[in-house]
C-alpha cells in the first residue's frame, strides 16, 4: 500500500494503537505515539496529532490526556467492556462443558482483544488449563444455529443421537435411528445445554444434550406440540425436572429444616411460598419425579421429608429399599 494511503488511515491505526497499547493505567506520551504510528509507516507532526486526538474525541471515545510535566500523555479508558468484565467472561468460558477446547481458546482470545496489550497479558496468567471435562463435538455450535432458525421458521428437526459405549466411544442410538422431533426452547441445565421439543411419536415433551446431537438438518414439516408449550412456560419449566429427565409432573409437599431454606430457594427459585411451623419449613412444588428428583431429595438426607403426595412418598421409599438391598 502506497504511503499515501497509510496516511489516510492515519485516525484510525492512531485508534488501534491507543486501544492496545492504553488504558487507565497506562499512558502514552505524544512521542511514543508518535513512533508507533512511524512503525506503521505514517509520519505525523505534534500539532497535527493533538488535532487528530481531538478528533477521535469529537466523535465520542473518551480519549482522557493527563499532564506527566509540562508534556500531555494520553490513554483510551472507556471501552466495550471493563477488565473485570472480561475476567469474569473468561472465568466463565473456561468453566463451562458445553464450549470445545477450541471454541474455548478462539472466544477468550477474542475478549483478549477487548483489553489493552497489557491487560491482556495480566489476564493470561490468569488462564488455567481446561480442557477435562469439555464437550468434544465441535458441530455443537451449528447444531445450536439450526435449532435456533428451526424454531424461527416453525419447523421440526431431524438429527441422529449419540450416546457412551463402554470403550468410552460415542456411538449412534438406536442403531442410528433419525429422530424426528419440533425443537421449542434450548436450555442451560446442570452445566449442560439442552433442547426442549416434542415428540409427536410419543407425545410427550422431551429433552435432548445439544452436544450428543449429530447430523441436524431442518425438516420440511411444520412444528407440532404448540398447545403444549402454551401452557407451560420454559422458565418455569426448567425448574421443575431435575437432570433434564422426563418423569410425571407432579405437586409435592416438602418438609425441612432451617439449614436447607438456601438449597430449596436455590432449586426452586424465590417465587416459592415457605410456611414456618415452630422448627420445621414447608414448600409445595411442581417437578417432574423422576429417579433424579429423588436421588436430590435422598442427597439432603434426614433433614428433609416428602410429605405428599403419598404415591410420590411412596415411590421414594421403594428406591430406598431396593438401593439398600444391594448393599445387605
Amino acid at each position: 500500500m502506497e504511503k499515501g494511503r497509510y496516511q489516510k488511515l492515519k485516525l484510525l491505526y492512531l485508534l488501534e494503537i491507543l486501544r492496545d497499547y492504553s488504558d487507565e493505567n497506562t499512558y502514552l506520551s505524544v512521542k511514543e505515539l508518535t513512533t508507533l504510528l512511524l512503525k506503521k509507516e505514517i509520519i505525523v507532526e505534534r500539532k497535527t496529532l493533538y488535532k487528530d486526538i481531538e478528533l477521535i474525541q469529537d466523535y465520542g471515545f473518551n480519549i482522557v490526556v493527563e499532564k506527566n510535566g509540562r508534556e500531555n500523555i494520553y490513554a483510551l479508558v472507556e471501552r466495550e467492556f471493563e477488565l473485570a468484565e472480561v475476567k469474569m467472561l473468561i472465568d466463565v468460558i473456561q468453566a463451562s462443558k458445553f464450549l470445545t477446547v477450541k471454541k474455548s481458546r478462539d472466544l477468550i482470545l477474542k475478549l483478549k482483544k477487548l483489553a489493552s496489550k497489557k491487560q491482556a497479558q495480566k489476564i493470561q496468567r490468569q488462564v488455567y488449563s481446561f480442557e477435562e471435562n469439555k464437550y468434544i463435538n465441535e458441530n455443537i455450535y451449528y447444531n445450536v444455529d439450526a435449532i435456533h432458525n428451526a424454531i424461527a421458521e416453525n419447523k421440526k428437526i431431524d438429527f441422529n443421537y449419540w450416546q457412551w459405549n463402554y470403550k468410552k466411544q460415542m456411538i449412534d442410538r438406536k442403531n442410528g435411528e433419525v429422530y424426528n422431533v419440533s425443537p421449542f426452547a434450548l436450555v442451560w441445565n446442570d452445566e449442560n445445554y439442552y433442547m426442549v421439543a416434542f415428540d409427536a411419536k410419543t407425545e410427550l415433551i422431551k429433552n435432548y444434550r445439544v452436544d450428543k446431537m449429530r447430523n441436524v438438518v431442518i425438516a420440511n414439516d411444520d412444528r407440532v406440540g404448540h398447545e403444549k408449550f402454551q401452557k407451560e412456560d420454559i422458565s418455569s419449566y426448567s425448574k421443575k425436572i431435575f437432570g433434564m429427565y422426563g418423569g410425571t409432573l407432579e405437586k409435592v409437599t416438602l418438609e425441612f429444616k432451617e439449614s436447607l431454606i438456601g438449597a430449596i430457594v436455590d432449586r426452586f427459585g424465590k417465587d416459592i411460598i415457605i410456611h414456618k411451623k415452630d422448627d420445621i419449613y414447608q414448600t409445595s412444588v411442581e417437578v417432574m419425579c423422576s429417579g433424579h428428583f429423588l436421588g436430590w431429595i435422598f442427597s439432603l438426607g434426614n433433614d428433609i421429608e416428602i410429605l405428599a403426595p403419598q404415591n410420590v412418598r411412596d415411590l421414594y421409599v421403594e428406591k430406598v429399599e431396593n438401593l439398600l438391598k444391594k448393599y445387605k
